[in-house]
């Protein structure tokens, strides 16, 4: 069986993230709303409170801790505005494949950013033609050299105007199916990259 009993850490932060919730998004949800903006200014403060980015682990600045206790703190957020906590994890979703699988020098880099200042990455994999049917990505990238030259359009992708970098899902392989599959970290400066219309 497993135990869900918050430790007294975990109890401090859920508590702290409800008072900055009551505080600093609820006040401000509607707005957000209503004129569709990104609340990147709210996100500054959580990251400077130290209630962002939790599961990064200690090595590369983060607080190293675990599900349970982002999902406490992300639950509180979402009581807060539900759409200031879909932008605010943002983040966890777009670090965790370079955590289980990024190099050490892109851990370094990338997840250090995210600690480092008040930092948004995006998780790029929806396309027009492919939601929740990831299969159905049209995505591809081609080994040049050194590097991949990646082509293809993402979209409804969270933070994308605000995103310093993204993980982008592309396939290398497509006769080979969902194991055709590659991951790429995609800096939002680079050349090549552009942003559609804003989605609302």
């Amino acid at each position: 069986m497993v135990d869900l009993t918050l430790s007294e850490e975990q109890e401090m932060l859920r508590e702290l993230a409800h008072e900055f919730a009551n505080d600093s998004i609820r006040p401000k949800a509607e707005h957000w709303d209503e004129n569709s903006e990104f609340p990147m200014d709210t996100i500054a403060e959580a990251h400077e409170m130290g209630l962002l980015n939790l599961h990064i682990p200690e090595e590369y600045g983060g607080m190293g801790m675990n599900c349970l206790t982002e999902a406490v703190v992300q639950e509180e957020f979402a009581w807060g505005d539900p759409g200031f906590a879909t932008a605010a994890y943002s983040n966890g979703l777009t670090a965790a494949p370079i955590i289980t699988g990024g190099t050490e020098e892109q851990k370094q880099k990338y997840l250090g950013w995210l600690v480092e200042k008040p930092s948004i990455a995006a998780y790029a994999v929806t396309e027009p033609g492919a939601g929740s049917d990831v299969a159905a990505i049209q995505s591809t990238a081609v080994k040049d050299g050194d590097d991949y030259i990646l082509n293809g359009n993402k979209m409804w992708i969270t933070g994308a105007g605000k995103a310093d970098w993204f993980f982008v899902l592309a396939y290398t392989d497509k006769d080979a199916g969902y194991k055709g599959m590659s991951g790429f970290i995609v800096e939002a400066d680079w050349d090549g990259v552009s942003l559609g219309k804003k989605e609302t």
